[in-house]
């Protein structure tokens, strides 16, 4: 993280001095987490016609399965990313419900 952070600053033409440790990075992470999954409940769940995509893809050996959702408005949303075991459509199904 701290990487990002130092290339961004580098191409705002700016220099930090202190980069944020580990365990801050994993609060901002939760925090940010569960935003997004307030966001979803309040929007998307009150929405009646909804569709759901998935997508699978290899990188580097490991299976991921996107899961989204969009509304007849077309309001898009990306529900998660998850690896798979594999990519059969039970394992999908299985991993969403999670």
């Amino acid at each position: 993280m701290g990487h990002v952070i130092e290339a961004v600053m580098k191409m705002l033409g700016r220099h930090i001095h202190r980069l944020p440790d580990e365990k801050t990075i994993r609060n901002v992470n939760d925090r940010m987490l569960a935003l997004s999954l307030k966001q979803i409940s309040d929007e998307f769940l009150q929405q009646e016609d909804t569709t759901l995509y998935t997508d699978e893809t290899t990188k580097f050996g490991t299976k991921l399965s996107g899961y989204h959702a969009s509304d007849k408005e077309g309001n898009f949303w990306v529900l998660g990313l998850r690896e798979l075991s594999n990519k059969s459509s039970q394992m999908t199904l299985d991993v969403f419900k999670q």
